[in-house]
């Protein structure tokens, strides 16, 4: 008796479970459409110290800072300074955070990502060129 209780209830929810997916991937597809990011914030290469600090702003690298050796064009350093957690059956662009700004004060790279966080980054001596 259990059994088929149990199986009735099983069976009843199927449909209703169907319906929610397909609700919610509709209305997905709708968000999708109607928001969309143009593009990825362009950030201007921040020279400091002989170093070149570049920000990729790439769906890939998102949040990530790089160092380059102003001279010899190597790459000496990468920090991912957060993460982004992607949501299904959300829009995936409406979710995306790019970094907006990049400076230096009192020898840390200070960046803030487009929802107005702001981090402070030891940069490490032993890749700064005096």
């Amino acid at each position: 008796m259990k059994k088929i209780v149990f199986l009735t209830v099983i069976f009843a929810l199927i449909p209703f479970m169907f319906c929610s997916f397909v609700y919610a991937k509709k209305n997905s597809s709708v968000k999708k459409s109607s928001v969309k990011k143009i593009a990825t914030p362009k950030i201007e290469p921040l020279i400091y110290k002989g170093i070149k600090f570049v920000v990729p702003n790439t769906v890939k690298e998102m949040g990530y800072v790089q160092a380059w050796d102003v001279k010899t064009g190597l790459k000496v350093w990468e920090k991912k300074v957060y993460n982004v957690t992607i949501f299904p059956f959300l829009a995936e662009d409406t979710q995306w955070v790019f970094i907006i700004s990049l400076s230096v004060e009192d020898g840390k790279l200070i960046v803030v990502d487009e929802k107005g966080r702001e981090y402070k980054i030891g940069i490490p001596k032993a890749i700064l060129k005096d």
